[in-house]
């Protein structure tokens, strides 16, 4: 007897790239992580779970340094952070609400490219030629796996997706990992 099995390898029809964020991924010069790691140490501060991405100084020389921060090993996506440092470079206020666990693993449920799909599908609904470009439909899309709070509900978070446009901030959306729902839409139109 002879068996023959015919597969069909199904093919994405999109360009999907996974984002892994750590704390450990620099979005800054060296020099600036430099000065933000002498604030911190000079604090006696752990940044181990903040990726920085953002360090300024004000007219009165007031330091800010802005940052995502990490729970679970994810990147949680809703709760930014701003650290403010004085004259005498002393942290004098925290913006945001710090995370340190909330008790969701790292292991994905939804698949990359069903969850690319969905967003894909969305962008295609869209009414605004501001968003629907050709160029975006046919382009690659990023996806990241991490944790969104839920809006109303102070202190209950989820894991989800984010995706977008390769090398572009908008239109994005958090799809639910567990359910593949779109929690969260915005296509960057502001009027």
């Amino acid at each position: 007897m002879h068996y023959s099995c015919k597969t069909k390898a199904v093919k994405n029809a999109h360009c999907v790239k996974v984002i892994k964020s750590s704390p450990s991924s620099s979005l800054l010069p060296e020099s600036e992580l430099k000065v933000i790691k002498s604030l911190f140490a000079g604090n006696r501060m752990d940044y181990a779970n903040y990726q920085f991405y953002q360090l300024d100084t004000d007219d009165l020389g007031f330091k800010h340094v802005k940052s995502y921060q990490f729970a679970d090993n994810l990147k949680v996506f809703t709760e930014e952070l701003i650290f403010h440092f004085n004259q005498r470079d002393s942290c004098y206020l925290i913006s945001g609400n710090r995370i340190s666990s909330i008790g969701i693993d790292a292991k994905p449920l939804s698949n990359r490219d069903k969850v690319a799909e969905l967003f894909i599908q969305k962008i295609a609904q869209e009414k605004s030629v501001m968003v629907v470009d050709a160029t975006i439909l046919k382009g690659c899309f990023d996806v990241e796996l991490g944790i969104v709070g839920l809006e109303n509900s102070k202190g209950k978070f989820i894991k989800v997706w984010k995706v977008k446009p390769t090398n572009k901030d908008y239109p994005f959306a958090y799809i639910s990992d567990e359910n593949a729902e779109i929690i969260f839409y915005d296509n960057g139109v502001r009027y």
